[in-house]
């Protein structure tokens, strides 16, 4: 399973962008939940220093994936990534 750079995506991209862009580093809170959507669901982890989301996928599955700030500044201008996807388990959706 490949994580595809939808516009749902990329707006949560936007959001962290814009906020760690008016912040700076007070946008780095550890949180599991922070940003969501129909579909994706995270936040910060600073162990990591990574935002790690759910992908709660049209298949019914929960998959577990993690990018950087960086990453998040690449969505968010037009680019894209390729994380890894762990399946987590079956999703009970929202």
């Amino acid at each position: 399973m490949k994580l595809e750079v939808t516009d749902e995506f990329r707006a949560l991209c936007k959001d962290i962008f814009e906020e760690y862009e008016a912040i700076g580093d007070k946008a780095l809170v550890w949180s599991d939940d922070r940003y969501q959507s129909d579909h994706f669901c995270g936040g910060w982890d600073p162990h990591h220093a990574r935002y790690f989301f759910s992908y709660y996928a049209p298949d019914g599955g929960d998959y577990i994936f993690s990018f950087t700030l960086d990453d998040a500044r690449l969505v968010h201008a037009g680019g894209t990534i390729d994380p890894v996807l762990d399946y987590w388990k079956k999703s009970s959706g929202w």
